[in-house]
């Protein structure tokens, strides 16, 4: 196993029966609208049928009877919502079950941490939040509460060094 595996595998391979949250904060609506329509162009399963509730009709809507749902939540005009994504491939990477938390100023994501997380996996996620993050230059992330606060700091520090390797071999 390379860095990324040796520096963060604790973040996500123990079974501990948690879900761990990853929230991207402090985002534009346009950069929430973007980092959603990054995410469902890379998603080959949606798990369920996920639904949010319009303000304007109070009632619940599927994800997608209406145009775009995250800009209906960045606009505010509907409430924050959660979807879990089947199947999300980026690049070589797959990762199963990862649960995206849409909200007006933020996305969060939540997994479930235990042995199905390897090196690849956990690159994969990395490389949704540098996605995510490409044109946020204000954003910055948290994690859950019951995370070791260091986690944030580990997290970022991998996230640099993906982004100043790509940028390297380009």
């Amino acid at each position: 196993m390379g860095w990324l595996w040796n520096t963060t595998h604790d973040i996500f391979d123990i079974d501990d029966g948690t879900n761990p949250e990853i929230c991207i904060c402090s985002l534009t609506p346009e950069q929430v609208i973007a980092g959603y329509n990054f995410i469902r162009s890379k998603t080959k399963r949606i798990r369920g049928t996920p639904t949010f509730q319009s303000f304007e009709s109070m009632q619940y809507v599927g994800l997608d009877e209406i145009g775009n749902a995250a800009e209906q939540v960045a606009k505010r005009h509907a409430a924050p919502f959660h979807f879990i994504v089947g199947t999300i491939k980026i690049g070589k990477g797959i990762l199963y079950d990862l649960g995206f938390f849409i909200l007006d100023n933020a996305i969060c994501i939540d997994y479930l941490r235990g042995p199905l997380w390897g090196e690849r996996e956990i690159e994969t996620l990395m490389r949704i939040i540098i996605e995510i993050r490409r044109n946020a230059p204000d954003s910055f992330l948290q994690v859950s509460s019951f995370s070791d606060p260091a986690h944030r700091r580990r997290i970022e520090e991998a996230l640099v060094r993906l982004k100043k390797e790509d940028e390297e071999f380009g």
